[in-house]
């Protein structure tokens, strides 16, 4: 038995083309794809931080952020793994930790009771 749509189409047919589109969708997007792996200027290095450029050339002018420079004043480049890293290292814990390892030295790691 062959199914039809409202309008008279072999609803297996629609299937085949669903997918057929799908397939050339699939090979444009990964044509079209960044490398991730290569280096990014301040722009998308802002961006990829949810910060303004500003705050990136101020944290670049303090010497705080992993950055590739030539010499003063030329452009300035940065790896998405290194400022992923960088946020990572810059981690705070929270007063609940700083609470539960004080609990943990004041009654585990000393016998008390």
């Amino acid at each position: 038995m062959e199914l039809k749509n409202s309008n008279g189409i072999l609803i297996e047919d629609l299937v085949g083309s669903i997918q057929s589109v799908f397939r050339e969708l699939s090979a444009i997007k990964k044509s079209l794809s960044i490398d991730e792996s290569g280096p990014i200027g301040v722009k998308s290095a802002a961006q990829h931080l949810e910060v303004s450029q500003q705050k990136i050339y101020l944290e670049v002018e303090e010497g705080d952020i992993p950055h590739y420079q030539d010499r003063p004043g030329s452009k300035i480049y940065f790896f998405r793994d290194e400022l992923d890293q960088w946020v990572k290292e810059k981690r705070r814990i929270s007063k609940k930790e700083i609470h539960d390892e004080a609990d943990n030295i004041k009654f585990g790691s000393h016998g008390g009771e």
